[in-house]
């Protein structure tokens, strides 16, 4: 959901698709490069969103829209492999994913440059949130453990091995600095 709650933002084939949140049908479709969109998040003002997801095999994809006038003001390839939880931060400057060579990226929404790449998963991580305050990041993935990272210098602080299985989804409470995490 958009911050406001306006709107229900659906990945579809090539494009997310936002709906009005009171079921009054389809607010726009904003087409991108990639097949598959498997995340989505929105800065806190909800002045930007974001599409994580790509082609398997052939790359992935990090879209950076203005969901109010359905423009793409940025897309940004990464790897060579679909890549998953694309998390924005709340003032919308950066955006992390999780990609298949385990590692965690970060990248300026303005100019798409990489800011960090950290390989502390040690499989492919699958889910991804910045804290409230957009300093931390945690990682889960299907090496079982969720990864604390500090999202400004780019660092590893600190690993929790959780289940006997993968960790496959992370969210954070929209107010509070509290997340939960989920997996089989």
């Amino acid at each position: 959901y958009s911050p406001d709650g306006k709107f229900l933002a659906v990945g579809g084939n090539r494009e997310v698709i936002l709906h009005r949140a009171d079921g009054s049908g389809i607010a726009n479709r904003l087409p991108g490069k990639a097949e598959r969109i498997l995340s989505i998040s929105f800065s806190a003002d909800g002045k930007i969103m974001i599409a994580a997801g790509g082609n398997p095999a052939r790359f992935g994809e990090i879209q950076v829209w203005n969901p109010e006038e359905g423009k793409l003001l940025r897309s940004i390839e990464v790897s060579n492999d679909t890549v998953f939880g694309g998390a924005v931060s709340a003032d919308g400057k950066k955006v992390v994913v999780g990609c298949t060579d385990n590692t965690v990226r970060a990248f300026d929404t303005g100019t798409g440059k990489e800011l960090f790449k950290i390989g502390s998963h040690e499989n492919w991580p699958l889910g991804i949130v910045f804290g409230i305050d957009s300093k931390r990041v945690v990682s889960v993935g299907r090496d079982r453990a969720a990864k604390f990272i500090d999202a400004n210098a780019g660092q590893f602080l600190e690993n929790v091995n959780q289940l006997h299985t993968e960790l496959s989804a992370v969210a954070r409470h929209p107010k509070l600095d509290e997340i939960v995490a989920g997996g089989d």
